[in-house]
Order: C-alpha cells, then sequence, then structure tokens
C-alpha cells in the first residue's frame, strides 16, 4: 500500500463522519458544513544522498475551531504509521477565513509530517 494510501485511511478512521480528500476539497461543496480534512505533500528532498525526506501536511478544517483532541488524534494516529513522524522542526499551524456568503469563521489547523524512504 502506498504512504498517501495509508494516510488517507488513518484519517478516515479519525474522522469517518466527514470528507477526507488529497491535495484540495473536492468533496465539499459551499452549503456543506465546512468540517473536513485535506492532506497532501508539501516537498520532497534528499537527505545525505541516501535517501528523500518526504513532508505531508494535514490540515484539519472546522466552522469555528479546531479542538485541541483532532490535532492529538492526528499526530497520533499518523505518527503510528511506519517510517511517519511529527515534524519536530516545524510547529501546527493555523490559518482563519470566513465562509462565503455567511458569518461563520473557518479555523484550520495545519500539521506537519515528515516520512524518510531510501532511494
Amino acid at each position: 500500500m502506498s504512504l498517501l494510501n495509508e494516510v488517507q485511511e488513518a484519517l478516515i478512521s479519525i474522522f469517518p463522519d466527514e470528507p477526507v480528500d488529497y491535495g484540495m476539497a473536492t468533496t465539499v461543496k459551499s452549503e456543506d458544513s465546512w468540517n473536513y480534512v485535506v492532506f497532501g505533500r508539501r516537498t520532497i528532498r534528499s537527505n545525505n544522498g541516501n535517501a528523500f525526506v518526504d513532508r505531508i501536511d494535514v490540515a484539519i478544517v472546522r466552522e469555528g475551531y479546531v479542538p485541541d483532541t483532532d490535532v492529538d488524534r492526528c499526530i497520533e494516529k499518523i505518527s503510528s504509521i511506519p517510517g511517519i513522524k511529527f515534524d519536530f522542526k516545524s510547529e501546527v499551524s493555523f490559518g482563519y477565513t470566513v465562509k462565503a456568503n455567511t458569518n461563520a469563521l473557518i479555523e484550520m489547523a495545519v500539521v506537519p509530517f515528515t516520512h524518510t524512504r531510501k532511494k
């Protein structure tokens, strides 16, 4: 199974009642509740010439705010996939917007991970 499939399955197991999309929120419509998860690759770099390091971000999007427990469960579950670690050199970042044609606040927590693989 590919790494991205493993990440998707792990996220679906954490958030079974929400859309989980790769790259962009392609299954979420503007009239839907904006409680969903998007994951994707940020970068791939070489590590000392004998390995690649993939950076994978998981964005947890919520109307209102992202509960700390959602971030914690995401870190625990994704970090349990062999070879994937929470990116301790980075940090969880947050972004904010307002849902179009409403006054609903949207918070997004972006959780960074790394995965090292041999060339």
